[in-house]
């Protein structure tokens, strides 16, 4: 009998890729969005063998009905963003509330194991020539809604997990680059950003850990399927400097520019302000707050996530310039990019 597993927030950019991973290795898959009714909510979804229905993580009885009936559950409905009009409150009401209701709901459903979508920011950021952080490590600079709606929602949902009797499972991607959004992230927006211009004069001098959505689905999966009890896992293909990630964009479009130099480390916190000025003329959404600069200042994403490879047996089928040119090809799809 085939297993029919829940994914919460599936018409986000990881959510979509979940989907499609669960139906193309044998299983029945539930897929919630906040409201049904929406052609927005559903885009990507609707012509899948799905199921579909209606759940909000803050109505208790959406998510028991979405739960009843399942297996497990993969937990990705969360808030990404950097820029928000909304109380900063809610990001980690999300994250801490939100991850409690679904996962009373799942302990009504006997549902033994919940697979959650954390973050590398959850991990948190390296001094810069220090080693890349492991799975051990947490971030302690929590001035990002977002990195406070993770971090706090992670390991809230640990402790929620063990007192009601889950065995909580969390996956922590990297960047996640590549197909399948329907709506805009930060993640994508950067890239949106870099290719339209913004990193022209001069880029900054910050490393990334990046993932192709595709490997992160399969990431969300194999710890269904392998992961140790309370596992934490580390998705990640690769670290790459931002010129790197500058440089294979021109590669796969010589209409992105290169960028002409490396910013010294004294203009980085002139980066809110260029960023704003650049959205503005070149027509991108803002990718830098300057809660983010601050807390990147000196620092970069980069991690070491053997364990998590060995641990799953999971290994990345999609490289930085498969991600980034399927990523490209997407905004094109979607109209926010070229021809």
């Amino acid at each position: 009998m085939q297993q029919r597993i829940l994914v919460t927030g599936a018409n986000g950019h990881i959510g979509q890729a979940c989907v499609r991973d669960l139906l193309q290795n044998g299983y029945n898959v539930r897929a919630s969005v906040r409201d049904i009714k929406n052609a927005e909510k559903t885009a990507g979804l609707s012509d899948l063998d799905i199921d579909i229905v209606e759940a909000d993580l803050f109505d208790q009885g959406s998510l028991d009905r979405a739960c009843d009936g399942c297996d497990s559950v993969f937990q990705l409905a969360a808030i990404y963003e950097f820029f928000s009009n909304a109380d900063e409150s809610i990001f980690e009401k999300t994250g801490t509330s939100g991850a409690r209701n679904l996962l009373k709901a799942a302990a009504k459903a006997n549902i033994k194991r919940v697979v959650l979508t954390s973050s590398i920011v959850a991990v948190g950021p390296t001094e810069r020539g220090k080693p890349p952080a492991t799975e051990e490590h947490w971030n302690a600079d929590l001035q990002v809604p977002y990195f406070r709606e993770k971090t706090d929602g992670e390991r809230f949902a640990r402790e929620v997990a063990g007192q009601i009797g889950i065995d909580l499972v969390t996956v922590c991607p990297g960047v996640v680059l590549g197909p399948y959004f329907q709506k805009s992230t930060p993640s994508i927006d950067n890239i949106e950003a870099i290719a339209k211009g913004a990193l022209l004069f001069g880029v900054p001098d910050v490393s990334l850990a990046t993932v192709d959505v595709r490997d992160v689905a399969s990431a969300h999966r194999l710890a269904f399927e392998k992961g140790a009890p309370g596992g934490r896992y580390i998705a990640i293909e690769g670290n790459y400097s931002m010129r790197v990630i500058a440089e294979r964009l021109h590669d796969i479009d010589p209409d992105v520019k290169r960028p002409l130099m490396t910013m010294p480390n004294f203009i980085q916190p002139l980066l809110p302000l260029f960023d704003l000025m650049n959205s503005k003329i070149l027509g991108h959404p803002r990718t830098i707050s300057r809660a983010l600069e601050k807390s990147l200042r000196g620092r970069d994403l980069i991690f070491n996530n053997t364990a998590s490879r060995n641990a799953l047996m999971w290994q990345p089928h999609y490289g930085l310039r498969d991600s980034l040119s399927e990523t490209l090809n997407t905004l094109r799809q979607n109209g926010r990019y070229g021809r």
